[in-house]
């Protein structure tokens, strides 16, 4: 019986060894791709932020580049590239300029197995392509944001990879939240402009199905604190039911909307009111309505 619980514990005593020493093993999964962001419509509560100057500081964890290379002819492959730090400069809630530093050491492959991924990045890693041994970091530095909306913009920015520096123009966005704001940018460049020549038709006869094409797509996230204190935009309903039972509706839209609205208004005035459907007699009834209750 003794030598039962002896080995017994001698079992347990394995198996917590076993399990500290998986558990203490880094993990060699790529990271995943950020989420795309849920859109939000806000707007800045404080008119005297106007022509704030701001310098925000990226989240890491919420920036990154999604890279896309594709064979002339067959398949394409995906990855990730993280940010090792960078800012974005605005004026109020404008972009006017910013500067990133580019990990290349942390390039990674995403939609092959581990073993093909791994070769894939030893790849990219040398001569042929990044030479991250050589040029661990890229920059990118924008020169001029142009928006008319403050939400889509037209941006020019000097790029530079292995050593080389070229001018680049891209179509970027500004996402904001209650608490974050988020860039999201999709810049195309011709690789061979900074000295990626592999697999290039311009530069090698007779590849066949082994031709890279020259065109490389980044898709650039970009997340930040938000500075300012916002609110959530509303059209002229503004939520009645929100006022009354602490939850909200829209009585603009649909007639099942209608008649949450008569019911708002029977149990103000303990009678029932029709509404006509056309909208300007639904303001007018919206705004009498609305008197009363503030």
């Amino acid at each position: 019986m003794q030598k039962k619980a002896q080995a017994g514990i001698i079992i347990f005593i394995i198996a917590v060894l076993l399990a500290v020493y998986f558990s203490s093993q880094k993990s060699t999964k790529p990271l995943a791709l950020i989420s795309p962001p849920v859109e939000e419509t806000y707007t800045e509560v404080s008119k005297e932020n106007a022509n704030t100057n701001q310098t925000l500081t990226i989240i890491r964890g919420k920036s990154q580049i999604q890279w896309t290379g594709s064979k002339q002819i067959g398949a394409s492959h995906t990855g990730l590239i993280q940010i090792k730090s960078g800012e974005i400069v605005r004026t109020g809630t404008t972009i006017t300029g910013g500067e990133f530093v580019i990990d290349m050491k942390t390039i990674s492959v995403t939609d092959l197995p581990e073993v093909s991924a791994a070769q894939l990045v030893e790849h990219l890693n040398n001569d042929d392509f990044f030479a991250v041994n050589t040029y661990p970091e890229a920059t990118l530095v924008i020169t001029n944001a142009k928006s008319s909306d403050q939400r889509n913009y037209v941006v020019q920015a000097n790029l530079t990879i292995k050593g080389k520096t070229h001018p680049i123009t891209f179509n970027a966005k500004q996402i904001t939240s209650a608490t974050e704001i988020t860039v999201q940018a999709n810049i195309d460049i011709d690789r061979t402009l900074w000295g990626i020549q592999y697999g290039s038709g311009k530069f090698f006869d007779n590849l066949g199905d082994q031709m890279i094409k020259d065109m490389l797509a980044f898709d650039v996230t970009l997340g930040v604190k938000n500075p300012f204190k916002i609110i959530r935009k509303d059209n002229d309903f503004t939520s009645l039911n929100s006022r009354i039972e602490g939850s909200r509706i829209n009585i603009e839209k649909v007639s099942i909307e209608l008649v949450e609205y008569r019911g708002l208004n029977s149990r103000i005035e303990g009678g029932t009111k029709t509404v006509a459907q056309n909208k300007e007699r639904i303001q007018t009834e919206y705004k009498s309505l609305s008197s009363r209750i503030e």
